[in-house]
Formats: structure tokens, sequence, C-alpha cells
């Protein structure tokens, strides 16, 4: 018998994230990212979609994240088709937020911070890109794309 990282009966809840300012951060994940305002109080919100809770927001960050956090850790948000993500990026442009696209072959993704620098990611699997990978003589590995291209993975 083989065992997982996690057992069977294993569920994941909502991510839990501290916020500056409840009313500051509410626009981003609402209208930028499109999740739906489930409840809310003086300092917890929760989003969502289809009534279940993805994100709660708690206020009482004393300061924003630095920049260097906000790359490394975030929150991932997956979306089931390319035009969910077409219009994610359709929300974010009008948001006026500063945000940015990568493409790194099995995914593709939008990279936007909330005002008090949660990392939030948006994206689409593309695993039907990537027709294999190969190592290189200095031990880096390269993915294949099945237009023949190579790609680091983290262009």
């Amino acid at each position: 018998m083989s065992e997982g990282l996690l057992a069977g009966a294993t569920h994941l809840g909502p991510v839990h994230l501290r916020v500056v300012n409840i009313a500051a951060a509410l626009p981003v994940w609402r209208d930028a990212v499109g999740l739906s305002l489930l409840g809310e109080d003086d300092a917890v919100a929760g989003l969502g979609v289809d009534g279940k809770a993805l994100i709660v927001l708690h206020e009482g960050a004393a300061v924003a994240l630095p920049q260097k956090a906000r790359d490394l850790f975030h929150v991932a948000i997956h979306v089931t088709t390319r035009r969910d993500l077409a219009h994610a990026a359709a929300r974010l442009k009008a948001s006026g937020l500063r945000y940015s696209a990568q493409d790194h072959l099995v995914s593709e993704s939008l990279y936007v911070s909330d005002p008090s620098g949660n990392g939030i990611e948006i994206c689409f699997d593309t695993p039907e890109r990537l027709a294999g990978r190969e190592e290189t003589t200095d031990g880096r590995v390269l993915l294949l794309a099945t237009d023949g291209s190579t790609h680091s993975g983290l262009e």
C-alpha cells in the first residue's frame, strides 16, 4: 500500500489572510479578482464562489508585507477555462491595479497584490502544451513544449 502525503479524508478550507484595512482590500478581492462577498463585519470578511468561502480577510496587520514576501508567498486561484482567465485580465486592467502576466508553459498566470501585500495568482493550467523535459549539462531542467520550443518554466 502506498502512503500519500495527506490522508484521503483531508479537506482544505478557506485561506485566512491578515490585511491592514478590509475596506481597502475588498475592491481588489471582489471587483478585480472576481470573488463574491459572502459576509463581513468590522474585522473579518469572507469571499468566495457559489457560496463557498475561499478567502477570509482578517483586519489587524500592522503594515503591508514587503515586496519580497509578495513574490514568494501568494494565494493561487485556478480558473477552469482560458476565457475565465481572459475575464480576470479584463477586470484587472479595468481596476487600474498594477499586475503582471506570465506564461509558464504548463500554466498561464496573472499576478496582483492587495493593498496589504498579499500576493494573488490567477492561473489556468495548460498541461497539454508540455511534451517533456530535459536536463542540461549544468543541471538545469528545461521544459519541452509540443511546438518544439524550450522553456525554463520561469518565463
